[in-house]
C-alpha cells in the first residue's frame, strides 16, 4: 500500500512539472526579406531589389524601414507589386516617407507602407510586395538593412492582419558589393596577354624538342 501511494505521488509530481515546464518558442515561418540576399552589380548600373513576404496568413498591411550606405547606392524609386491584390482587393498604394531627395540625403527610407482598403480579408502565401530601384554610385559594399527607429522604438518592419493585429515574423536583410566594370579594353589586353603566353610556351616546347638528342 505504501509503495502504491509513493508511486502515485511521484507520478503526480512528474505530471505537474511536465505541464508547467516552459517550452522554447518556435521561430515564426513568416518572413519579410530583401531579395536577392547578396548581389554584385557593376558600377553605374541600375540595381533592382525586391521586398518579399513568405508564408504569411491574412496579410492586410505591410510596412518597412530600410537603410544603406548612401555613398554606394542612390535610391531612384519604389513600386508596389500586386501581392495584396491577388484575391481581388484594392490597395491604398505605397505610402513613402520622406521624399526621394531626403531619402538619398539620409541613406534610408523612414517608412514605406501599403494596405488593403475596406472590410476585406487579408491574403495568404508568399510573394513580392515592393520593388526598389537604385543606381550604383561607387565601388564598395553596403547592407540593405531593415532598421528600427529610436528612441521611439518604432518597428523596423510590420505586418498586420485584417483584425489590425501584428503578424509574428522575421526580417532578413541583404548585402550589395558594387564591383568595377571589366571594360572592353581590359578584356583585349587580357586576350593579348594570354595569346602571348601561349606563343611563348609553344616556342619553349619547340626549342626543347630540337635540343633533345635523337
Amino acid at each position: 500500500m505504501r509503495k502504491t501511494f509513493a508511486y502515485v505521488l511521484v507520478l503526480s509530481i512528474a505530471t505537474f512539472l511536465i505541464a508547467y515546464v516552459p517550452t522554447p518558442a518556435k521561430a515564426s515561418p513568416t518572413s519579410i526579406e530583401v531579395v536577392p540576399h547578396s548581389t554584385e552589380p557593376l558600377l553605374d548600373e541600375f540595381l533592382i531589389v525586391n521586398i518579399t513576404v513568405n508564408d504569411v496568413t491574412d496579410l492586410y498591411l505591410w510596412m518597412f524601414r530600410l537603410g544603406w550606405n548612401k555613398t554606394v547606392l542612390q535610391f531612384n524609386g519604389i513600386n508596389d507589386q500586386p501581392f495584396l491584390e491577388k484575391d481581388g482587393g484594392t490597395t491604398s498604394g505605397i505610402m513613402l516617407s520622406p521624399s526621394i531627395s531626403e531619402i538619398n540625403e539620409a541613406g534610408r527610407i523612414e517608412e514605406a507602407a501599403c494596405s488593403l482598403v475596406g472590410a476585406v480579408p487579408g491574403v495568404n502565401g508568399s510573394g513580392t510586395i515592393a520593388t526598389l530601384n537604385f543606381t550604383c554610385l561607387s565601388i564598395g559594399n553596403t547592407s540593405l538593412e531593415f532598421w528600427e527607429e529610436s528612441p521611439l522604438h518604432e518597428p523596423k518592419t510590420d505586418l498586420w492582419d485584417s483584425d489590425g493585429e501584428t503578424i509574428p515574423h522575421t526580417a532578413l536583410s541583404a548585402t550589395v558589393d558594387v564591383v568595377p566594370e571589366f571594360s572592353g579594353f581590359a578584356i583585349l589586353l587580357l586576350l593579348i596577354a594570354i595569346s602571348s603566353l601561349v606563343i611563348l610556351r609553344n616556342k619553349v616546347f619547340r626549342t626543347h624538342a630540337l635540343l633533345e638528342p635523337t
